[in-house]
This record gives structure tokens, sequence and C-alpha cells, in this order.
């Protein structure tokens, strides 16, 4: 396996595996639509600050992670949507 692949793996299972573990608690809900909003824009800026420095891998992982759990967020909050009766 590639080593850009694992750490891209890792990057999105620990803030994915967060997610799940607040969905076990009572109101966790609210918590893991912030975490969905939150992580993608703070990889996307620590991926575009790597870049421009000498961990150039690091920040394009990142990057790729944070886009991978921003698409994961937005089809759950769309498909949460879609769902829902505004009458």
């Amino acid at each position: 396996m590639n080593e850009t692949f694992k750490k891209v793996l890792i990057a999105i299972g620990i803030p994915l595996g967060i997610m799940l573990l607040f969905l076990a608690v009572p109101d966790g809900f609210f918590m893991v639509g912030v975490l969905a909003l939150l992580v993608p824009f703070v990889y996307l800026i620590a991926g575009v600050i790597l870049i421009f420095t000498s961990r150039k891998k690091l920040g394009q992982v990142l990057l790729i992670s944070g886009g991978i759990i921003f698409l994961i967020g937005f089809s759950v909050c769309s498909i949460m949507l879609s769902n829902m009766n505004f009458h």
C-alpha cells in the first residue's frame, strides 16, 4: 500500500472515528455537525501552509483528507435535508 494512501486513511479515520463516538452520547449530533464543518477547513488551512514549507507531502495529505471529509459531511447533510418536511 502506498505511504501517502496510508497517511490519508489515518487523517480521515481519526476525525470520523471521533464523530462516531459523539453519535453515541445524547445530543452529540450537534457536535458531529460542528466537527464535519470545522475539520475540513482546519485541514485546508494547515495543508496550504504546509504546501509552502518543506513538508509538501503532509500538506497534500491534509488537502486530500479535508476534501474527502467535506464530501462525506456534505452528502450526509444533503440526505438529511432532503428528508425534512418544511410545510
